[in-house]
């Protein structure tokens, strides 16, 4: 019987531990992710970041041609 509670509390732990650990890289992942979306974003639409805080554009004008929408449809599909 102990070699059965040992087992289960082995088992349980190691779930545990994964699903954790999965957890973790998932958000990372994900974190990683929205900041990619925002750092394209801010290079686009340079005044909409401004207007948010985000200065690193400010050298830049918004591209409202089509070229660079039809670029940035592409970009959101992918």
């Amino acid at each position: 019987m102990r070699i059965l509670k040992r087992l289960a509390a082995t088992a349980t732990a190691t779930a545990t531990a994964t699903a954790t650990a999965t957890a973790t890289a998932t958000a990372t992942g994900f974190a990683a992710f929205v900041d990619r979306y925002f750092a394209d974003f801010a290079r686009r639409h340079p005044s909409s970041a401004a207007g948010n805080g985000l200065h690193d554009h400010d050298d830049l004008l918004d591209d409202f041609s089509a070229q660079a929408s039809a670029a940035e449809i592409t970009t959101l599909n992918g």
